[in-house]
């Protein structure tokens, strides 16, 4: 089960699950949103309603993925359904949990599945305002978390203890993340210590940072 304990603010904990299913774009897959947001101090942000959005795309046939003009995209797998990307570009392989690629959202993409159903971890950033990044933690690490528009760490496969000591200047919390469960991290300085607690495990995190003007 979840953590239910309260936790400090500025940290939000997620189950995959619970967030709403919403069609793709072009109505071939399922989204489920994570978090989004706007850079306020760019006008062209009402034209398109978001700068950065974090999502969960459920692929439960193959075919082709949306396409998004002048945006980026990255994006983790999660689980152990492999998937594969054929299109504009090299061949994407998503072999394992946690394997990252990136790619532009105007890129003409075909979907493959191994086995009738994939996910994945995705990131998309509006080109020139923010820029997305993902990696991803199979062992124990300690993580410096800087201030950022959005920080989600999610646990791609397995389970991890996550721990921010009280002398990081955020307030301290310790939980354990099982699979399909996550954490969004808003604000402050901090760091975070992830712990493996089963063989194979994969924990992504994916940052978002505003472009400089």
């Amino acid at each position: 089960m979840m953590n239910t304990r309260s936790l400090p603010y500025g940290v939000r904990q997620f189950r995959v699950q619970n967030l709403i299913a919403e069609l793709w774009r072009n109505g071939a897959g399922l989204t489920r949103q994570i978090a989004a947001g706007c850079l306020l101090d760019r006008a062209a942000t009402q034209a398109h309603g978001w700068d950065w959005r974090v999502s969960i795309a459920d692929i439960t046939a193959e075919g082709p993925f949306s396409i998004f003009e002048g945006v980026d995209r990255t994006a983790a797998l999660v689980g152990d359904e492999k998937l594969t990307l054929l299109g504009d570009v090299a061949p994407l392989c998503f072999t394992r949990a946690g394997d990252v690629h990136a790619f532009a959202g105007e890129a003409a993409l075909s979907a493959k599945l191994s086995n009738g159903h994939a996910q994945l971890l995705n990131v998309m950033t509006r080109r020139g305002r923010a820029v997305g990044k993902m990696r991803s933690y199979r062992e124990d690490s300690l993580v410096n978390i800087a201030p950022t528009e959005c920080r989600i760490l999610l646990n791609a496969r397995g389970a991890f203890r996550l721990t921010r000591p009280a002398d990081s200047g955020q307030s301290a919390f310790e939980l354990t993340l099982n699979e399909l469960e996550g954490l969004q991290l808003m604000g402050g300085t901090s760091s975070l210590q992830i712990e493996s607690l089963v063989r194979g495990g994969c924990l992504v995190d994916a940052e978002i940072t505003a472009v400089s003007a």
